[in-house]
């Protein structure tokens, strides 16, 4: 098995191979337990969220003729895992149909056994949700046109609205408010943005509505009242992981 991460296979790119099989801890919803004096039991508080969920992956890395020497193997390695320290998609030849999410928790482990064969291991942080990759493609959508939504949580997708003036999305009978666009706008429920279409300028300004908009399980339906507007959608439907 192997993975690829920011672009690159793991097993084709650097001679990295899965070890051991992967395996997961559920991501677990985020609860504050709160313990109060004379009160038989806990009150639980829910900060509306799921916690991220760490993982260990172990590799054997082979000698790699692609590269010069073994330490410059070595090193190509510590830079690709190692230089970014956002999240980025992580995919899984163990589960095909589904990106993650993930960032390198801190160091990277590499054990030169003999002078083709070292052992690697990385700590990974990934995402509560492992996204299907169905969803991650840019889908018109059709006024008012039901569509069925997959996965098994609530998605944030995001919106593109090509268009000027003022529009309302009605998503599931929500309204969702925007003002005085000129061109078009961005909006991200993930990240909870709206920019421009050139992804450089924030249009939080022309948002009139809160929160932003969520695809529920099952049937979804959108609508905007402007038809001089388009509208496309990245689903981001999602299971935990």
């Amino acid at each position: 098995m192997s993975i690829t991460y920011r672009g690159k296979n793991a097993k084709a790119v650097y001679g990295l191979e899965i070890l051991d099989d992967l395996t997961f801890e559920n991501a677990a919803r985020d609860v504050e337990v709160v313990e109060i004096a004379g009160r038989d039991g806990e009150i639980i508080i829910d900060n509306g969220r799921y916690k991220s969920v760490n993982a260990t992956m172990s590799f054997v890395m082979w000698r790699n003729l692609d590269f010069e020497t073994f330490e410059n193997q070595i090193n190509a390695i510590k830079n690709w895992l190692s230089l970014a320290f956002g999240y980025s998609n992580l995919l899984w030849s163990a589960e095909p149909d589904y990106t993650y999410s993930a960032r390198v928790d801190g160091n990277v482990t590499i054990k030169p056994v003999n002078e083709t064969r070292a052992t690697v291991e990385v700590r990974f942080i990934f995402a509560p949700v492992k996204f299907l990759t169905s969803g991650l493609n840019v889908q018109s959508l059709s006024n008012n046109v039901a569509f069925a939504s997959k996965g098994n949580i609530s998605a944030k997708p995001l919106l593109t609205l090509t268009g000027t003036g003022n529009v309302t999305l009605k998503i599931n009978g929500k309204d969702f408010i925007l003002k005085n666009i000129t061109g078009g706008i961005i909006i991200d429920c993930e990240k909870m943005t709206a920019t421009n279409l050139d992804k450089n300028q924030s249009q939080m300004d022309k948002v009139y509505s809160w929160p932003m908009p969520v695809l529920k399980v099952g049937t979804n339906t959108i609508s905007w009242d402007n038809s001089s507007f388009s509208v496309t959608i990245v689903p981001r439907w999602g299971d935990l992981v």
